[in-house]
């Protein structure tokens, strides 16, 4: 190809001619000196651009940044091909300088989207979204029916509305808005479902009721799933909103779980208002458990006793997903506590027991006094007919987190009257619950040591007296102000047997305060039967253990 150089300057013209010279370095060195100098001649860019069809990669290089500096103007479809090229840098370079031309290379990146190849049409959708003028968008908004570059299409224009001018972003959706009302789009469920998400990209809180219009569901699921998409943004600036999320609710239960989950996801971005309750409530029936789960998830939001009832009812029912997130919301509603004691007043099943129990655990400020009286009487009656009954175990646990003195005191008496009545088995299975000693008293400490010895404990290893949950209790009240001996010695449950155990054990520890402890316990045993079998042993052992001769 010739050029009419006549008019170039003699060193121009030279540096022109360089381009075709046969070293790489001296086409290279001219690419590099003919940028620099500023020459925009239309010759100058011709003779640049047209190089670029060799295939290789410095001179490229050279050569694109000259364009770069020179503007690069009219030379669009010799740099075009180079979108094509596997080289990063060379398509990375090639795809600024057309981006940088703007609006003067629109029509010459639009003529090639219907015919160029793949990497190339997508190339120029991100060149013609960056552009953002009228015409690009045009271009632009024809992709959205074709399956190669549609996606792309959306995904260019979604990144370039996230940082747009209102202004902008206003084109964009008067664009959108005209094309979704024109046969083309109307006529092509995947077009119109892809011109849908652009609109929802641009956040326009005017363009809501043209989506809306599309919800109907005489329309493709595509485009309904689109539609309701297309809500998130403008939705989240919506000043009069309601009608739009009531109907948003009412697709959620729909029974295309497409729909449905579209439906949630957008409802998710938005604050729900008391007034939903009811909207919500109906939902908590529909046949989609993903939707069931949300309606009961947005219920633990509204402070309404109607919804913390139906939460009670989903909480109880056998479906995993909703049962959760009700179980969830209740132990956040402080609107709960009635429906929850109610509820718990009349349940049977461990399990109905177990799930409301812990979801009052939550609210242990606000549940009254005489409440949780009720809670302690129904636990003592499920466990007096069964001690290991997993209700009443439930109801001692949520006692313990409502009231813990209570749960000790509740515990400790029914103990101290079973072990009245001989029933000392059955006095350890109360005093089980506090073994650990939350909210156990002196007293309840030696009751409960004493039960667990009467029962037979005749470990006389020196370890028991720490890993023992009966034994640890003399453990610890030797070392407080308790008259632990005299106790021991009075208590009707306890023989002579049972203290020269417990004297034995302590007898061997390694602390004088203890071992002085199981010697007394040994000389009161040997004391009040000096001539039986046990009296001699006690003292035996005393002389064994170097504490009389």
């Amino acid at each position: 190809m010739g050029f009419p150089l006549a008019p170039m300057n003699p060193v121009v013209k030279r540096l022109v001619g360089l381009l075709k010279d046969g070293r790489l370095e001296r086409r290279c060195a001219a690419a590099m000196v003919l940028g620099e100098l500023g020459f925009r001649d239309a010759p100058v860019l011709l003779a640049l651009a047209d190089s670029l069809k060799e295939d290789n990669r410095v001179l490229r290089l050279y050569i694109l940044e000259s364009l770069e500096n020179l503007g690069a103007a009219g030379v669009a479809e010799r740099v075009l091909p180079l979108l094509d090229a596997v080289d990063e840098e060379v398509h990375r370079r090639a795809q600024g300088l057309l981006e940088r031309q703007g609006n003067r290379v629109s029509s010459a990146l639009a003529r090639q989207l219907s015919s160029a190849p793949l990497a190339r049409r997508r190339a120029i959708v991100s060149i013609l979204a960056r552009n953002r003028t009228a015409e690009s968008l045009s271009a632009l908004l024809a992709t959205l029916r074709d399956p190669d570059v549609a996606e792309h299409t959306v995904s260019s224009l979604r990144a370039e509305m996230d940082h747009a001018a209102e202004r902008e972003r206003a084109v964009v959706a008067r664009k959108i808005v005209a094309a979704t009302r024109k046969r083309p789009l109307r006529g092509d469920a995947f077009a119109l479902a892809n011109a849908l998400r652009l609109l929802g990209y641009v956040g326009d809180a005017d363009t809501v009721p043209l989506i809306v219009g599309f919800l109907q569901g005489r329309q493709p699921i595509a485009v309904r799933v689109a539609a309701v998409a297309a809500l998130r943004r403008p939705l989240t600036t919506l000043k009069r909103s309601d009608a739009v999320v009531q109907r948003l609710l009412e697709l959620a239960g729909e029974p295309d779980a497409h729909v449905s989950r579209a439906a949630i996801d957008t409802l998710r971005g938005v604050e729900l208002p008391d007034r939903m309750a009811g909207p919500l409530i109906r939902l908590c029936d529909s046949q989609g458990a993903e939707a069931r789960a949300f309606a009961a998830e947005r219920l633990g939001t509204l402070e309404s006793e109607l919804a913390a009832k139906r939460l009670v009812e989903v909480m109880l029912s056998g479906e995993p997903m909703a049962r959760d997130a009700a179980s969830r919301s209740l132990a956040r509603l402080r609107s709960a506590v009635g429906p929850l004691l109610a509820a718990l007043a009349k349940a049977e099943q461990p399990a109905a027991v177990r799930a409301l129990a812990t979801a009052l655990a939550g609210h242990s400020s606000r549940v009254p006094p005489g409440q949780r009286r009720k809670v302690a009487d129904r636990a003592v009656r499920f466990m007096d007919k069964d001690p290991s009954d997993p209700r009443g175990l439930a109801l001692m646990d949520l006692l313990g987190a409502l009231d813990p003195k209570l749960k000790a005191s509740t515990l400790i008496d029914r103990a101290v009257r079973l072990k009245r009545s001989s029933r000392l088995a059955e006095a350890g299975s109360f005093l089980r619950l506090l073994a650990r000693g939350d909210g156990l008293s002196d007293e309840g400490r030696f009751l409960l040591g004493v039960v667990g010895l009467a029962q037979g404990a005749k470990d006389l290893a020196r370890a028991s007296r720490t890993a023992d949950p009966y034994l640890s209790q003399f453990t610890t009240l030797l070392e407080k102000d308790f008259p632990l001996l005299a106790r021991l010695r009075k208590d009707p449950s306890l023989t002579p047997e049972h203290l020269f155990y417990l004297g034995f054990n302590f007898v061997e520890s390694a602390q004088d305060d203890q071992k002085e402890f199981g010697a007394d316990l040994l000389r009161a045993v040997a004391a009040k039967s000096p001539g039986s079998k046990i009296g001699k042993s006690a003292k035996n052992k005393l002389r064994l253990a170097g504490l009389e001769s």
